[in-house]
């Protein structure tokens, strides 16, 4: 059976090891236990935990050091690392923060809390670490080397004098934005993404709980993050607020030096999930692209394919397939080598770009082969733009041909009301390609559901 998680626990009062263990274990959490600084930074190499409640007041390496080798080293940086401690001055809290730690709880850290900040940190941890996973091997991993001093905070308080005060202390570093209640929040986020939003809970016109249910549903805000301040202090509010997605709770009044710290660590999170986005969205365009012609892969085509023809029978509209292949590709390779082979490639993807329209899909088949799908056109309009196509290329001089020009075989079909799946459809197509081929190449033939039967 698997774990939630896996869980270091470090302190060097095995009591107060031995209490969070039983706790986290009943929650159904892998615990692994460590009784000082080096064992800890030894475990958290070796064993890759989804978390880390760390101990600060340890003999030999203490727990701000503990923290600042971890977040600096790139295999451990992804850890997130709870300080528990029974230090409750706002000196330690800074110290703790600024040193790269996620969050800080006071002993004895209350469970429902714990547990709440437990499941909020390795969610977070899970998605950095798919991120990682997926990025191109060759991309390096980089610690610490983004400015952390910039950024944009919307502050949402009615409390005009506070929201003012906050701004002043933040603005040396950050640009503030202020808005008095909920609705001018939701209206701001219809025109721009904040880096980090200081989320007051009691406003006038909605609760700061709505109000952050409404920034998590938001595909838009889903890197920004949220800090809810309020003059309560209850526990109920806080873990719900940390349960819907916010990323630090803060109470009235606010020493100013634990609010650059606490903001500081919601920056760094903000960052963090947009540096995942970014490499999600580059893995996902690398999964459907083709790297020498940054065209369309096959794997995508036939994604595409299969929806358009859902969408185009629907609506009872058509779309027509041009399948293309370059005359004589082999003897191109075998005559002027791989380079000049590429080449033409490339320059036969410059030609479709050029003259397909954005909405329409172009992909690389395989080899020398090509597809192009072509949405609300009829036969007649795929046989013009494959005609133009065709003189396009056989006009363009080709890097490492020489005198020699490239040409191109192009087969044509549209869809028809009695296709039951793509294939009767790429079927004709490549029919008509090879019936191009066998009339002598560099020409474009056509292929309807009539005459296929």
């Amino acid at each position: 059976m698997s774990s939630a998680g896996k869980i270091l626990v470090v302190d060097d009062m095995p009591v107060n090891v031995k209490i969070l263990s039983v706790k986290l274990s009943a929650e159904g959490y892998e615990v692994l236990s460590a009784y000082g600084g080096e064992e800890a930074v030894k475990i958290a190499r070796e064993a890759d935990p989804d978390i880390i409640l760390l101990d600060i007041m340890m003999p030999g390496m203490d727990g701000y050091e503990v923290t600042r080798v971890l977040k600096n080293d790139p295999k451990t940086s992804f850890i997130p690392i709870v300080l528990v401690t029974a230090l409750k001055g706002v000196d330690d809290k800074v110290k703790g923060l600024d040193a790269g730690a996620d969050d800080f709880l006071t002993k004895p850290p209350n469970q429902t809390e714990l547990l709440a900040r437990v499941r909020s940190l390795i969610k977070l941890k899970k998605l950095q670490e798919a991120a990682a996973n997926r990025r191109p091997r060759h991309e390096a991993d980089e610690v610490g080397d983004e400015e952390e001093e910039c950024g944009t905070i919307l502050i949402v308080d009615d409390d005009v004098k506070t929201a003012g005060l906050w701004s002043r202390l933040l603005s040396n570093s950050y640009e503030c934005i202020l808005a008095k209640t909920g609705e001018e929040a939701l209206d701001f986020f219809e025109q721009a993404v904040p880096d980090l939003v200081l989320l007051d809970l009691l406003l006038p016109d909605m609760h700061g709980l709505d109000i952050l249910k409404r920034i998590k549903k938001n595909p838009e805000l889903e890197e920004s993050s949220v800090i809810i301040v309020s003059s309560l202090s209850d526990l109920e509010t806080r873990v719900k607020g940390i349960d819907l997605g916010s990323d630090d709770y803060l109470v009235k009044p606010i020493n100013a030096l634990e609010m650059h710290a606490r903001v500081r660590a919601a920056m760094r999170k903000s960052k963090a999930r947009k540096k995942l986005k970014s490499t999600l969205d580059e893995v996902f365009q690398l999964s459907i692209t083709d790297p020498l012609t940054g065209l369309y892969n096959r794997q995508y085509f036939n994604s595409y394919i299969e929806k358009l023809m859902a969408s185009s029978k629907r609506h009872k509209r058509t779309f027509s397939v041009l399948f293309v292949d370059i005359d004589h590709f082999k003897a191109i390779n075998d005559k002027y080598g791989h380079l000049a082979g590429d080449n033409a490639i490339k320059a036969l993807a410059e030609v479709f770009t050029e003259n397909v329209r954005l909405s329409d899909v172009t992909a690389r088949y395989g080899g020398e082969e090509f597809v192009i799908l072509l949405s609300d056109t009829d036969a007649k309009g795929g046989l013009a733009l494959a005609e133009k196509l065709r003189a396009d290329v056989e006009s363009r001089t080709i890097e490492g041909l020489g005198e020699e020009t490239m040409k191109v075989s192009i087969g044509v079909s549209a869809l028809n009301e009695n296709d039951l799946s793509p294939q009767d459809i790429i079927k004709r197509a490549d029919d008509a390609l090879y019936k191009a081929k066998e009339g002598g190449r560099n020409r474009v033939e056509k292929i309807e559901y009539e005459d296929a039967l």
